[in-house]
């Protein structure tokens, strides 16, 4: 899988993030904002509100157990390499990504992605290390229009 710079990666965050923002803004009853960490830590509690959200709060939960699904198909475009796991997959955070990134690409992708940092919830963290601003994954806003699809 081909990988990306820092600047890059964070760059596309930016343009990716602030797009789904706009859609947001214009109609924030059709979209919600979902913080990967948030569906990670509370996959169920999460997937419910996704549910509830899309007004089908009666349908089933894909889990098996707390905290993994099975995933049949994927049609995800872009993203960790993990998008491509099918079967029985456990959700958990990926963070591995934290501990290997330099301080320099740290500092770059803190300042390009500064702009939707606080807005998001990960600038409340300012006096940790420039690597504990960073968000994990890009978030998704769920388009409810999409749920039959």
């Amino acid at each position: 899988m081909e990988r990306h710079t820092a600047l890059r990666s964070a760059a596309a965050w930016l343009i990716l993030n602030s797009l789904a923002d706009l859609l947001w803004e214009r109609d924030s009853v059709r979209y919600m904002l979902i913080r990967y960490e948030d569906f990670v830590n509370q996959p169920r509690r999460t997937f419910r509100r996704i549910l509830d959200h899309a007004g089908e709060p009666e349908a089933a939960l894909p889990f098996i157990g707390e905290d993994a699904i099975d995933i049949r198909h994927h049609h995800i475009i872009a993203g960790n390499a993990n998008r491509f796991r099918t079967g029985l997959v456990k959700l958990m955070l990926d963070d591995e990504w934290r501990h290997k990134l330099n301080l320099l690409d740290a500092v770059v992708v803190t300042l390009v992605t500064f702009p939707l940092l606080r807005k998001y919830g990960y600038w409340s963290q300012a006096l940790k290390p420039a690597t504990a601003l960073l968000p994990a994954t890009p978030h998704r806003l769920i388009n409810t229009d999409d749920r039959n699809q």
